[in-house]
């Protein structure tokens, strides 16, 4: 019998995240005691804290520090306003902002930056995500296609394909967030999200 490839593995552990509809308050967050996800670990289904055992086994610091950012409202969820969609399921668009403010030698701190992600082709705007994407140590090939390896915002990896697959904290939280549904949604005109694009997003 062949084992599963981590892809595999990974790729349940993410389902296995999604959180039921009844444990879901009107305001979108999972009902138990407290704010943020990690007062409400031992609430949740069993599926859910296995899934989080795993990750953090798989990825101890970088699970950690994801849990973090979602404990301290650090992600953000952009939607097109209803009158600008075309879909009726719009692609959204996530950003998370530094938990520190960016510093300088002759001004004093700046505001926190914030960086943008998109967990359906699997990217982070972060420093940390680039170099591990595209490290020397990294095997990634493009035209390389595994028996596993197909489009899915489902599957780990979303649409990228063969090599490792790439994982900074940010991508992590949103991808756990997004499934707990802990993460905070806004609309947004087409001229506010274009504008996020290029400065930071609040």
């Amino acid at each position: 019998m062949e084992l599963p490839s981590l892809r595999q593995v990974l790729s349940e552990t993410l389902k296995a995240l999604e959180t039921p509809r009844d444990r879901i308050d009107e305001a979108g967050q999972p009902i138990a005691e407290g704010h943020g996800p990690l007062r409400i670990v031992k609430s949740l289904p069993e599926a859910v804290q296995s899934s989080l055992i795993a990750l953090d086994n798989i990825f101890p610091g970088t699970l950690l520090s994801s849990l973090d950012i979602l404990d301290h409202g650090l992600a953000s969820r952009y939607i097109l306003t209803t009158n600008e969609r075309k879909d009726k399921t719009p692609t959204p668009i996530f950003y998370v902002r530094s938990s520190r403010p960016r510093s300088s030698r002759r001004h004093a701190p700046t505001p926190r930056t914030a960086y943008e992600i998109r967990p359906d082709v699997w990217h982070c705007t972060c420093p940390s995500f680039a170099f591990k994407a595209f490290s020397s140590q990294n095997m990634f090939d493009p035209l390389e296609c595994g028996v596993d390896d197909f489009p899915g915002s489902d599957r780990w990896g979303g649409e990228m394909r063969g090599g490792l697959i790439p994982i900074c904290k940010h991508l992590l939280a949103v991808l756990i967030g997004e499934r707990l549904n802990v993460i905070p949604e806004t609309e947004l005109d087409m001229n506010t999200l274009a504008n996020y694009a290029y400065t930071d997003a609040y």
